[in-house]
C-alpha cells in the first residue's frame, strides 16, 4: 500500500470515527494540542518500535489536527486531497511536533503501545498549511453559550429534562468541547436565574441586546437551536449564531434513517447542528450569510389597529431589515420587504409572530392570523 494510499485510509477514519479533544495547560483551549492518539508498533527492538510508534502516531495526529483545524466541510474530498498531498511532502513530521505527553504505555522487549497527547508547534503548522494553501481556522471560540429551545404554541422554552426526555439527554452529555467552540449549554436544570435568560431577546435581539446576559455567564458568543419540530420521523431546525455584533442565520431538515432509532436519529442530528456551527466560526461570520432579499407582499388589513399590530410584529423580527410601501388602495397595502435568511425562514418566522403569508393567483399575500 503506497503512503498516499494508507494516509487517504486514515482521513477517512477519522472522518467517520474521531471526536477532537483540545484542552491545553495554559489556556485550556489549545486548538494544536491532539489529546489521546493510540500508537503501536512491534518491528523487533523496543527502541525501534517506539521510535516508530511515535513517528506514525504524529503523523495520524497531523492529520487529525488539519482536520480538526478546516475551515472547509470534512466530507469535501478536494480538501482532503490537499491534505494528503500536504502531508506527503513534509519531510519529518516530529519536527512539528513541540512537545508530548505519555497517557499510558506497554512495552515488551520488542514492541511499543501506548496512548499520547502530542503538541504541534503552531508556527510550523501554520506555515506548513500556508504553503499547501489549506484554509484554516486555529483560535478557539471561548465559551459559547449554547441555548437549544423548543417552540409550543406561540411560546419558546428551553429544553426541558420532563417534556423531551430524549433530546435533553443528548444535549446534556454532549461534550463542551467541539471543535473550535467551547459550550457552555444552558439547560432547564443548570440556570441559576431563568429570569435574565429571555429566549425571546436571543432569538430576535442584536449581539448588543444579549451582551449583558453574555456576560452574566461569562461568554462571549451565543448559539440558539430552536427545534420548531421534532418527532421520531422528522426535525425542522434553525439555527442562529451570535459572535462580535454579526449574525448567522440558517434552517434544517432531517429524516430519520431506515433503521435508525429515536434516540440515534436525534443525536445524529444534534451532532450535524454543532459540526455546522463549528464550521460557521472557522469561516468566520461571511457578509453573504448576510445577503438581503427582497420580496413584495399585499398586505390585507380592514382597520387601523389591524397596521399597527402589522408594524409591531414587523418591527419586532429581527431578520426584517427594512420594509417599505409600494401602493396603498383602501384595505390593500403593497409592502416591499428586505430580510436576511431564506423566505421559507421569513415565512416561518412571520407566522410564529402572527401574520401568514400565501399565494393567491400570481400575488403573494400577508394577513393577521387573528
Amino acid at each position: 500500500m503506497t503512503v498516499k494510499k494508507r494516509l487517504l485510509i486514515v482521513i477517512c477514519f477519522f472522518i467517520a470515527n474521531c471526536t477532537f479533544n483540545t484542552i491545553a495547560a495554559d489556556d485550556m483551549h489549545n486548538p494544536f494540542k491532539i489529546d489521546n492518539v493510540y500508537i503501536v508498533a512491534d518491528i523487533g527492538t523496543l527502541i525501534d518500535s517506539k521510535s516508530l510508534a511515535l513517528d506514525n502516531g504524529a503523523k495520524d495526529a497531523l492529520v487529525k489536527l488539519m482536520l480538526y483545524l478546516s475551515a472547509y466541510s470534512q466530507k469535501n474530498d478536494n480538501y482532503i486531497n490537499k491534505i494528503s498531498s500536504c502531508i506527503n511532502n513534509v519531510k519529518s513530521i516530529s519536527n512539528l511536533v513541540e512537545n508530548h505527553v505519555i497517557r499510558s504505555e506497554r512495552m515488551t522487549s520488542h514492541s511499543y503501545s501506548g496512548y499520547i497527547d502530542f503538541i504541534f508547534d503552531k508556527h510550523k503548522v501554520q506555515n506548513i498549511m500556508n504553503t499547501c494553501g489549506l484554509k484554516y481556522a486555529t483560535k478557539s471560540g471561548g465559551e459559547t453559550l449554547l441555548l437549544p429551545l423548543v417552540f409550543e404554541g406561540k411560546t419558546y422554552r428551553l429544553v426541558d429534562s420532563e417534556s423531551d426526555n430524549l433530546l435533553y439527554d443528548v444535549l446534556n452529555n454532549t461534550n463542551e468541547e467541539f471543535g473550535l467552540l467551547y459550550l457552555k449549554k444552558m439547560l432547564n436544570k443548570n440556570i441559576l436565574d431563568v429570569n435574565i435568560l429571555d429566549p425571546e431577546i436571543f432569538l430576535n435581539g442584536t449581539y448588543k441586546d444579549v451582551l449583558n446576559i453574555l456576560q452574566q455567564y461569562s461568554c462571549t458568543n451565543a448559539i440558539v437551536f430552536l427545534f420548531k419540530h421534532l418527532d421520531k420521523k422528522s426535525a425542522l431546525v434553525e439555527t442562529k449564531i451570535i459572535r462580535n455584533n454579526k449574525e448567522y442565520h440558517d434552517s434544517f431538515k432531517y429524516q430519520i434513517q431506515p433503521n435508525e432509532t429515536e434516540k440515534i436519529f436525534i443525536s445524529r442530528v444534534v451532532n450535524e447542528l454543532l459540526k455546522n456551527a463549528d464550521l460557521v466560526w472557522k469561516r468566520g461570520i461571511q457578509k453573504d450569510n448576510e445577503m438581503i432579499f427582497s420580496s413584495g407582499v399585499d398586505l390585507e388589513i380592514s382597520t387601523p389597529n389591524e397596521w399597527h399590530k402589522v408594524r409591531m410584529i414587523l418591527n419586532k423580527i429581527q431578520m426584517i431589515k427594512q420594509y417599505k410601501f409600494k401602493t396603498i388602495s383602501g384595505d390593500n397595502i403593497e409592502l416591499e420587504l428586505k430580510y436576511v435568511g431564506s423566505p421559507e425562514m421569513l415565512s416561518s418566522k412571520l407566522l410564529e409572530n402572527g401574520l401568514v403569508i400565501f399565494k393567491r393567483g400570481d400575488k403573494t399575500v400577508m394577513k393577521l392570523t387573528n
